[in-house]
């Protein structure tokens, strides 16, 4: 299951106000945080043709993923990659978690990163050539950009320092931030002028400092994301170690591999845990295909090795290279979009993906000559896709019985905030049910549990099931799975499995998580009596 016609994210928000801007009305909702205005006009064009359902935009963001991966493939041949290098990067940014996720959704992400690719590709273009109208279309979709998410603005002003800083370049400085800059100042102008219920929220653009030491800790934690996300690249690098290095490196990797185990590999998101999707709220252990030790061991030293590989490539390269004005211009775009993470209350892992991109543009840049594509890089990347498939099979499948249910229990009972699915449930039933666009109403008001929705397993009793099973309880005997870092469990919340003789709704469902491992899946919906 791809698509379904529900919310799977706060982009119920997203998808309201499309809906408001075809009725007429162009003021932005009150808890929209990112400026959203390219995205939202975007998506009422299409949604004119093709309707404003869920199902109907997030087939939109799909195509708009499509062409966010050709940007990267356009910008990598412009930096001297090898089509088939291209190629093989391509398809590892399509699977990227996070992007894969948000492909699949009507979250700002994917929007944001089309425009972003393609200011980099037509300011990179300008460097190359030196033609003005490239810097202009560069600034077009930096103004695009911007309007989609607040950061946008940092792609311009470290394309307006790598004009300043660079060094023998064939083209007039002042006239090239001049022709630059026109734009941006539009798309400025355009937020800060555009109607919205209550005031802009700024508070993005600062830093609170009661946060700063918990948001290093969590960025941190967060390091490994990047080597993690090109494994395919790093991996196919051929490169000739001896045997005293060889020790080090595989030293390294082993005590990086295990600090990764014991902190579940990606402790710092909201997304992508190799659990599932979207847990970090309720979440439970539950043995599965990605959910046990094995896997989990092989995956920590699998991306331990990447790093530690990453960084000695990294080593191998330092003052080797006198950086010009491309370098300095990726450079400057990565720091400034990485420093971003540090900015406003939260940080989740989808907050990493601007900075990933120009990450990406100067490893390819820097280790043009070593990238080649092969067998392990190949495998490498069917892995990665295969964990972005499974992944999101699974939440797409459980969400859409989940909706599915809720519905049915709504007209079954009459009941709506009383349904528990989980917290976008309620904003978009409460907001559909007001009526609202403006986002002012009280959202959580007059929550009264009654019924709940939600997904379980159960032992199918095969061979397969008790031989998988078994192996993981043998290797628990000396290694613990861990559990997601700073996961919360809702203790009070009643279980499926302890209220299946009074289940109103329930369906299986097939699950590479569980399937695979021998158990079955399902999603059952009950309520309890007065």
């Amino acid at each position: 299951m791809l698509f379904g016609d529900f919310p799977v994210n706060d982009d119920w928000i997203f998808v309201r106000q499309v809906k408001a801007f075809l009725q007429g009305n162009f003021r932005l909702h009150a808890m929209l945080d990112p400026s959203f205005v390219a995205q939202g006009l975007l998506g009422t064009l299409w949604a004119k043709v093709f309707g404003a359902s869920f199902i109907s935009l997030q087939i939109l963001t799909l195509l708009v993923t499509f062409i966010f991966v050709y940007g990267i493939y356009k910008v990598l041949r412009l930096l001297g990659a090898r089509k088939s290098v291209a190629v093989l990067t391509l398809i590892t940014v399509f699977f990227n978690p996070l992007i894969y996720t948000s492909a699949f959704s009507f979250m700002t992400e994917n929007y944001f990163l089309m425009f972003f690719i393609w200011t980099l590709y037509f300011y990179l273009k300008f460097f190359y050539t030196s033609r003005y109208y490239y810097v202009l279309l560069g600034s077009f979709f930096c103004a695009l950009s911007l309007l989609t998410r607040h950061i946008g603005l940092v792609t311009f002003i470290g394309f307006a320092m790598a004009v300043v800083l660079g060094k023998k370049v064939s083209y007039s400085k002042a006239r090239t931030i001049l022709v630059a800059v026109a734009p941006v100042v539009v798309g400025v102008c355009v937020y800060m002028f555009w109607p919205k219920y209550g005031a802009h929220n700024l508070s993005t653009l600062f830093i609170d400092p009661e946060l700063i030491l918990y948001r290093v800790k969590i960025v941190l934690l967060s390091l490994h994301y990047f080597p993690c996300f090109i494994m395919p690249l790093i991996i196919g690098v051929a490169v000739d170690y001896s045997r005293k290095t060889r020790v080090v490196l595989i030293a390294a990797s082993l005590i990086l591999a295990v600090f990764l185990f014991r902190m579940d590999i990606f402790p710092a998101g909201n997304i992508l845990y190799i659990e599932s999707l979207h847990t970090k709220s309720d979440f439970r252990s539950n043995f599965s295909f990605f959910d046990n030790v094995l896997f989990k061991s092989i995956l920590s030293i699998l991306i331990s090795f990447t790093c530690i590989k990453f960084l000695h490539l990294v080593a191998g390269t330092l003052n080797r290279k006198k950086p010009n004005v491309v370098h300095i211009f990726l450079v400057l775009v990565f720091i400034g979009m990485f420093g971003t993470v540090f900015i406003g209350t939260d940080f989740y892992d989808r907050y990493l993906l601007p900075a990933f991109i120009p990450f990406l543009a100067l490893f390819v840049l820097v280790f043009i000559k070593k990238l080649s594509v092969s067998k392990k890089s190949v495998l490498c990347l069917i892995l990665v896709a295969f964990i972005s498939i499974a992944l999101q099979h699974e939440f797409m499948s459980t969400m859409g019985l989940k909706w599915k249910q809720a519905y049915a229990l709504q007209k079954d009972t009459g009941y709506l905030t009383q349904i528990i699915v989980n917290d976008t449930y309620v904003n978009h039933v409460v907001s559909e049910n007001e009526n609202d666009y403006s986002g002012l109403i009280e959202m959580r008001a007059s929550f009264d549990p009654k019924c709940y929705v939600q997904d379980y397993t159960l032992d199918s009793g095969a061979g397969w099931q008790i031989v998988s099973e078994g192996v993981d309880n043998f290797i628990q005997r000396h290694i613990k799975n861990p559990r997601i870092y700073g996961g919360r469990k809702k203790n009070s919340m009643p279980k499926a499995k302890n209220n299946l003789d009074i289940l109103l709704y329930n369906e299986r469902y097939f699950s590479l998580l569980y399937d695979l491992v021998g158990k079955e899946a399902y999603v059952g919906s009950w309520c309890i009596k007065d």
